[in-house]
């Protein structure tokens, strides 16, 4: 087997990281074999494969083999030899705050490692990949030519005849400015009450910790009133199904009144404000809870059965810039 064809686009903007390659494979035999270094398979959320374009395939972890990367093969349609492979990937908890503490009004710097090259087991002829970053200040990075620099953008090759194997691993790191809110939930814990006279009861309790470069001395009302902070955050914002009604929020102490709804088409905006904001290595606790009709989201007569009922439900918190 053999890549023809490789772009991958690595999106550092956020606190999660997310990849997406585009790989277009000749000889296929049953199967295909998607790669990542191996010291980002630990930090690996969420792997979704998918052939033509549409068809979502099912990756299974191979047993390692001591070449430094993490293998994942998927089986693919009988027949098929020549195919393009959309690989999306996130990983949690894989930039590294560096330094480790920041004042105040620093800007947070991220260390990210990855590899120059796409990892594979089989050799590609042509492959390229762009590091989104979000800002133009880098403060260094593995140089491996050809590479580019374009804005906000650091684009790596085109490298073309890359062995497979442990020769296709090339150590990258990439030392930038990320102010993006690092929020982890430590715990999340969800209650769903299912009522067949109507209504699906939501309630959420989340810890949330900034994940970040730790505060380092004293906090100041004054100059956070004044100038802010680059790093911190004070609001996260949870995206709840289009019918949700009832909506209430609340912290250890109580209600809390700075909250905005949004009823967007793809659902109901929920943008919470903390009573404090949340610098690096702090944490706070609150609770949010919802109702949406039971129509929207329960279905009777599963399997011709009318006693039988199927509920679907997100199957995380729906915050969007949060990693449990």
């Amino acid at each position: 087997q053999q890549n023809l064809d490789i772009v991958r686009k690595v999106d550092l903007t956020m606190a999660v990281v997310r990849s997406q390659a585009t790989i277009r494979v000749s000889g296929l035999q049953g199967s295909y074999t998607v790669s990542f270094p191996a010291a980002l398979a630990p930090k690996l959320s969420f792997l979704q494969v998918a052939v033509g374009g549409d068809q979502v395939l099912l990756p299974t972890r191979l047993p390692d083999t001591g070449d430094g990367l993490a293998h994942y093969e998927v089986q693919v349609p009988g027949g098929t030899t020549e195919a393009t492979f959309s690989v999306f990937a996130t990983f949690a908890d894989a930039l590294t705050p560096l330094p480790a503490e920041i004042a105040q009004g620093d800007n947070q710097l991220v260390q990210y490692f990855d590899s120059h090259t796409v990892p594979s087991r089989y050799p590609t002829a042509t492959q390229t990949s762009t590091f989104k970053l979000g800002v133009s200040h880098v403060e260094s990075f593995t140089k491996k030519s050809p590479y580019a620099v374009a804005g906000q953008d650091l684009v790596l090759g085109p490298f073309p005849d890359v062995a497979g194997g442990a020769e296709s691993l090339s150590p990258f790191m990439i030392h930038y400015q990320n102010n993006a809110p690092f929020a982890k939930a430590l715990q999340a814990i969800r209650e769903i009450e299912v009522s067949h006279w109507g209504n699906v009861a939501f309630e959420e309790f989340v810890e949330v910790h900034h994940a970040g470069a730790v505060l380092k001395g004293g906090f100041s009302r004054l100059d956070y009133q004044m100038r802010g902070a680059p790093s911190a955050f004070q609001g996260l914002v949870a995206v709840l199904p289009p019918g949700a009604r009832n909506i209430y929020y609340r912290d250890q102490i109580g209600n809390i009144s700075t909250s905005l709804i949004r009823y967007r088409p793809h659902g109901v905006e929920l943008d919470l404000q903390s009573r404090f904001p949340l610098f690096g290595g702090w944490k706070n606790q609150f609770y949010q809870g919802y109702s949406v009709p039971v129509e929207e989201l329960l279905v009777s007569g599963v399997g011709g059965d009318a006693s039988r009922y199927a509920l679907t439900v997100p199957f995380s918190v729906p915050f969007t810039e949060l990693w449990v």
